[in-house]
C-alpha cells in the first residue's frame, strides 16, 4: 500500500464489494466512504510492521466501523418522513445496515484473532456514541466544547488507530484534519441555511477559526517526512477545498 491515490480506489472497491447486499441496495443509497479518512488510514497502517494481508484486513475493518457509524447517522429525525411506508422502511434499513456493517468488522477481525484491535475499535465506538449523546441532548455550552465534541465524534476512530500503531505524526494530523473538515461542512450548512449546532458562534468567528486552523494543518502536512510524500500529495492537491482556501488566505 504505497500509493494512496491508486490504493484509495482499490480499497474503496474492496470495501464496497464487501458490504454489498442486494436487498438493501434496492432501498438505501450506497454508503459513502470518507476518502480523507481512508487515505489517512491506509498511510497509518501501511507504515506498520503488519503483513500485507493483515494491513488490508485492518483497513477494511476500521472503515466498516466508520461506515456503520455514518449509516446510523442517516436515521431520520423528520417525523413526516417516518410516517410514510417508504420512509419507515428506509429508516429501518439504515439501522439494520449499520448493524450489518458492524457485524462484518467483528467477523473479519475475530477470524484472524485480532482481539486487541477489536477492543480498540469497540472503545472508540463507545466514546464516539457518548459524544453523540452530548450533541443530541444539547449539552454543549460553548464553541470550544463543540469543537472538542466534533473532534471526538469524527476524528477519534482514525486517531485511535494511529495511536495503536504508535504513529504520533499521523495521529496528530488525523485529529486536526478531520476536525477541520468537519467544521468546514458545518460552515457549508450555515451558507445553505441548513440546520446546524453552531448557534453560539458568529459567521465571522467561525471563518477566523477556520482560516487559522487550516493554515496550521497545512503546515503540519508540509512538515511530514518524505516517507509520507504520497499522502502529502493527496492532501495538498489543488482540488482540495481546504487547501485552496488556506493558500488563498495566506497570500
Amino acid at each position: 500500500m504505497n500509493t494512496p491515490e491508486m490504493e484509495l480506489t482499490q480499497m474503496k472497491k474492496i470495501i464496497l464489494d464487501k458490504i454489498k447486499y442486494h436487498y438493501m441496495d434496492q432501498h438505501i443509497s450506497q454508503p459513502k466512504i470518507d476518502e480523507d479518512k481512508l487515505a489517512l488510514l491506509i498511510a497509518i497502517i501501511d507504515h506498520s510492521s503488519l503483513a500485507k494481508q493483515k494491513k488490508i484486513q485492518y483497513v477494511i475493518a476500521t472503515m466498516l466501523v466508520q461506515i456503520a457509524l455514518d449509516t446510523h447517522e442517516l436515521v431520520s429525525d423528520d417525523s413526516r418522513q417516518r410516517e410514510s411506508a417508504e420512509g419507515k422502511l428506509t429508516e429501518q434499513l439504515n439501522v439494520l445496515a449499520g448493524d450489518y456493517y458492524s457485524g462484518l468488522y467483528y467477523y473479519l477481525l475475530a477470524n484472524v484473532e485480532e482481539i486487541e484491535f477489536i477492543r480498540l475499535l469497540a472503545s472508540a465506538i463507545r466514546e464516539i456514541n457518548e459524544n453523540k449523546m452530548k450533541l443530541y441532548y444539547k449539552e454543549i455550552q460553548s464553541f470550544p466544547d463543540y469543537v472538542a465534541t466534533i473532534r471526538h465524534i469524527n476524528g477519534l476512530l482514525i486517531s485511535q488507530v494511529a495511536s495503536f500503531f504508535n504513529n504520533l505524526q499521523l495521529e496528530h494530523l488525523s485529529d486536526e484534519w478531520i476536525t477541520l473538515a468537519s467544521l468546514y461542512r458545518e460552515r457549508e450548512k450555515i451558507v445553505h441555511k441548513q440546520s446546524t449546532m453552531l448557534s453560539s458562534i458568529t459567521d465571522q468567528e467561525l471563518d477566523a477559526w477556520l482560516q487559522k486552523k487550516s493554515q496550521s494543518v497545512v503546515r503540519i502536512i508540509r512538515e511530514l517526512p518524505s516517507t509520507y510524500n504520497k499522502l502529502k500529495k493527496y492532501f495538498l492537491s489543488d482540488n482540495n477545498v481546504i487547501i485552496k482556501t488556506s493558500v488563498s488566505e495566506e497570500g
